[in-house]
Parts: C-alpha cells; structure tokens; sequence
C-alpha cells in the first residue's frame, strides 16, 4: 500500500468511526472530498487510492453510497458531463439510449 493510501485510509477511518448518524455523515463524506475521489475535478484519486477508502467503508459498514457515487461520478466526468451534489447510482442502459443524471 502505498503511502498516499495509508494517510487516506488512516483519515477515512477516523472519519467513518466517528458518524454514527446517517443524517449528518454525506454532508462529512462531500466536505472531505470522498463523493468526488475518483473525479478528476475532485481529489482525482487513482484507483488503488480510491480503494482504500472503499475498503474502510466497507469495514464500517458505512450506510452511504459511497462506491456508487465515486463510480458515477468517474464516468460522468469521462462523458464530459458535470457531477450533480448529493449521493448517485449507475444503472445500465442500452446502446442508443439518453444519458440521464439523477440525484437524490
């Protein structure tokens, strides 16, 4: 693991440890960039980077979308198109069909 991974792992550990209500933990994950990680408008975290996050979520069993909305908001930048605030999903779609953003 490299170091950049350990301090973020380190920091979203503390982060996840501390919120125990639901309410007020997107609010803790967006103004510390987690929501926007992968995007390169944010953190533009590469993946290893982003994967410890991931991994202390999953390890806190965080009850946010954490991984959806880091993914959703990759491909949007990659589509070119602005990430919306709040907590997103992906869906498929079928070839041909309209982009669609939709958050919460």
């Amino acid at each position: 693991m490299s170091e950049t991974s350990e301090l973020l792992r380190d920091a979203a550990e503390r982060l996840f440890g501390a919120h125990r209500d639901a309410a007020t933990l997107w609010d803790s994950l967006a103004q510390a960039g987690y929501d926007r990680a992968l995007a390169p408008d944010g953190a533009g975290l590469e993946l290893p980077e982003a994967l410890s996050l991931l991994f202390s979520a999953g390890h806190h069993a965080l009850p946010a979308p954490l991984a959806e909305t880091m993914l959703a908001g990759w491909l949007l930048a990659a589509a070119g198109l602005a990430q919306p605030a709040g907590p997103l999903t992906v869906a498929p779609v079928r070839e041909g069909d309209a982009v669609m953003v939709v958050s919460a």
